[in-house]
């Protein structure tokens, strides 16, 4: 299992920008991904992302530092398919909400950039790594006019409507 903080920023483009920046930094096929939140009574989140015939578990939680971008705690792990649904519902866990994505990694410098095309026609930019490359990429891409976007695509997409 690995466990990390993961420390992101996520702007949300229009698609011209998305495209633009696709074709500036070369060639990386989108890949399909499919993700499936769960929650049980405690009101934990989990979630299960299939993509390139693997199956991953990820549960991310708040840390109490304040950063100039978006921190988690990240622990995710790849499992198997032929009985998550079982374990999922021993341990109280219920489907709480899915969505579907394209997304393209590209490594620029010390950071993973993903170029994210949701299902709803929402376009998005993610940067990942310290705060201080990520400052960096942003400005590399010229994309520090853009609104960095504090909310996860689970509640982008309304996933977490009802809860509350």
């Amino acid at each position: 299992m690995n466990s990390k903080i993961e420390t992101e920023a996520k702007i949300r483009v229009s698609k011209e920008l998305f495209y633009k920046i696709h074709k500036e930094l070369g060639k990386s096929e989108f890949i399909a991904q499919e993700n499936k939140f769960f929650i049980n009574s405690q009101g934990e989140i989990i979630r299960l992302r299939f993509e390139n015939n693997k199956i991953i578990l990820n549960k991310k939680t708040n840390i109490n530092t304040k950063t100039k971008f978006k921190s988690m705690n990240e622990k995710e792990t790849i499992i198997s398919e032929s009985n998550i649904k079982e374990i999922l519902s021993f341990l109280e866990f219920r489907e709480l909400f899915s969505y579907n994505k394209q997304r393209a990694d590209f490594r620029i410098d010390d950071c993973i950039v993903s170029l994210d095309k949701l299902e709803n026609n929402n376009f998005f930019i993610e940067i990942e790594g310290k705060e201080k490359d990520i400052s960096l990429i942003i400005f590399k891409l010229n994309l520090q006019d853009q609104i960095l976007e504090d909310k996860s695509y689970l509640e982008i997409l309304g996933g977490m409507n009802g809860l509350h």
